[in-house]
């Protein structure tokens, strides 16, 4: 954006100093040159003279004049649409740098692009530099101006629910690519069968990690199931803090120092590989003839020409983030009102909600959560999607074995998050020691846990009804 101006800046003033130039160049003294110059502007030349560098000033002076006019009148404009924009009651303003905010001024109903470094007086932010730390420091300078207002800051580096600040929620675009991932490209199940999978996933970048959590998370589907992850890349960190991971069924994460080009039979042999980053396109040609059409490749990013000479439908280009930036996935809405009202209906059930179901009343259980319990609430609706997405009919009537799987997907979301099986000097969860009592088996469950269980299914049955 300072490029821009000084860009700008610096073509005004360019006929001036050609003019100048030309004049002294001609003979006439600094000071009258310098007025000769100017008055170009105004297509009344003062003096006779002429060369170059003047001739090209006369023409360019005047379209200058009349483009800083022109740019001007736009300013403006944008500045009095903005106002109005700024009116509605969803209205947001983009502040920053990032290219994505452009995508998020189409995707959004009723976004405007803040001047450089201006906070407006009214609508929500949402904060997006090219270097977080500038949007750290934008969110610093102007706390007073932003707090009480919706305020979502973009991170590539935080996940979007571990956030306990009440100041602010962060959205992470890669987060949001390997969530709306597992959503639409699903694994090959049949509702009722336990699934035998294997997939590879190459690369273990930021997103290659938030695709293995995602899928540990929601791909949950049968307790007999066994689906066999396989993990190229990076994952020494990873590896090490979730060393002791347990996911309660046949599933395995298996983790390959070295690169996959050295396990071929491997991935012969998978149903599901996925790149986060595309390949060399001569290796993803050979991958392709090797798999024959048995194995789906999906690679994030892979160029539009690319796709021209692979065979569509086995190969499949995923994770554009203008895909991902909509209105839905960016304000996570639906989401957060299904985990809110999941939560207010909990509190109902064994806390001490009134049953008013006001927004108020709503707002208040929530806000009594830490960011843990808020983001284990989220988790839940969103595997309830996907539940939703996959086998709608059970879910109308749930038996033992789907709260069994809310019970697996309930156990693998806080063995992610360090908890481990015990309880406190009183018996119960301790979250400063992350001990929790029911972190075992489902059949090792008292029936009054496993009704919980029923119970969340049937709560979230009401709840996506309300939403």
């Amino acid at each position: 954006m300072k490029m821009k101006r000084t860009a700008v800046s610096a073509l005004f003033l360019l006929p001036f100093v050609l003019g100048l130039i030309g004049y002294l160049y001609a003979g006439v003294p600094l000071k009258d040159a310098a007025y000769c110059a100017f008055v170009l502007y105004a297509v009344n030349p003062v003096s006779d003279k002429m060369n170059i560098f003047i001739y090209i000033a006369r023409w360019a002076a005047p379209a200058a004049l009349a483009s800083g006019f022109l740019l001007a009148a736009r300013t403006a404009w944008q500045r009095v649409r903005s106002y109005f924009i700024l009116l509605h009651h969803d209205a947001v303003q983009l502040c920053g740098d990032s290219p994505r905010l452009s995508v998020l001024r189409d995707a959004l109903p009723h976004a405007v692009l803040a001047p450089a470094g201006v906070c407006l007086s009214r609508g929500g932010c949402i904060i997006d530099f090219c270097e977080e730390k500038e949007s750290l420091a934008f969110l610093q300078k102007h706390e007073k101006e932003l707090w009480g207002r919706s305020v979502l800051l973009c991170s590539d580096s935080v996940d979007m629910f571990r956030n306990d600040s009440e100041a602010f929620r962060i959205f992470n675009p890669t987060e949001l690519i390997a969530r709306d991932y597992w959503f639409a490209f699903p694994l090959p199940v049949v509702p009722g069968q336990a699934p035998e999978l294997t997939v590879a996933l190459i690369g273990f970048d930021r997103l290659g990690e938030k695709l293995l959590i995602n899928a540990i998370l929601n791909n949950v589907f049968h307790r007999d199931q066994r689906i066999a992850y396989h993990v190229f890349g990076d994952a020494a960190l990873f590896r090490g803090v979730h060393s002791d991971l347990s996911l309660l069924t046949g599933d395995t994460v298996t983790y390959h120092d070295g690169p996959w080009t050295e396990h071929i039979p491997l991935l012969q042999s998978a149903q599901r590989i996925v790149f986060t980053r595309p390949p060399a396109l001569d290796a993803l040609l050979e991958l392709q003839e090797v798999c024959l059409s048995r194995v789906q490749i999906d690679c994030r990013g892979l160029a539009e020409e690319a796709m021209q000479l692979l065979k569509r439908g086995q190969v499949r280009s995923f994770g554009r983030e203008t895909d991902v930036l909509t209105e839905e996935n960016v304000r996570a809405e639906r989401l957060y009102d299904a985990a809110k009202r999941l939560n207010y209906q909990y509190a109902c059930l064994y806390g001490s909600a009134d049953g008013s179901w006001t927004r108020d009343a709503i707002e208040e259980e929530w806000n009594k959560l830490d960011s843990f319990t808020r983001h284990s609430n989220i988790a839940s609706a969103e595997y309830h999607r996907m539940c939703s997405m996959l086998f709608p009919d059970r879910l109308a009537e749930p038996d033992d074995e789907l709260a069994e799987l809310e019970h697996i997907r309930w156990c693998r979301f806080h063995y992610l998050y360090h908890w481990r099986t015990g309880a406190g000097a009183d018996g119960k969860k301790d979250p400063a020691a992350r001990l929790h009592p029911c972190l075992v088996p489902y059949d090792r469950l008292s029936r009054q846990d496993q009704q919980k269980d029923m119970d969340s299914i049937r709560i979230l049955n009401q709840v996506m009804e309300r939403t």
